[in-house]
């Protein structure tokens, strides 16, 4: 998930953006969290490690992505005005 915040964060133009886009990712694992902690939502222990296992997954694809999309000079002339 972190490395998805830092992506967003590298591609848009101003903080406000990243921080709503920020949201996007953060807010429904909240929700999954607070449903569950309330007993709204049951998920047994293997449907968790399958989440898990799945995030790992999306956030050890992103790393490397992201690591390959990475272009300090672009970056550093998209945020000085």
């Amino acid at each position: 998930m972190l490395s998805f915040l830092i992506y967003i964060s590298a591609r848009v133009k101003g903080f406000q953006e990243a921080y709503q886009l920020g949201s996007l990712v953060v807010l429904p694992i909240v929700g999954l969290f607070i449903s569950q902690m309330t007993g709204v939502l049951f998920l047994s222990v293997a449907v968790l490690a399958a989440i898990e296992l799945i995030v790992l997954l999306i956030d050890g694809a992103l790393v490397f992505y992201t690591a390959q999309q990475f272009d300090r000079d672009r970056l550093f002339s998209t945020q000085v005005r």
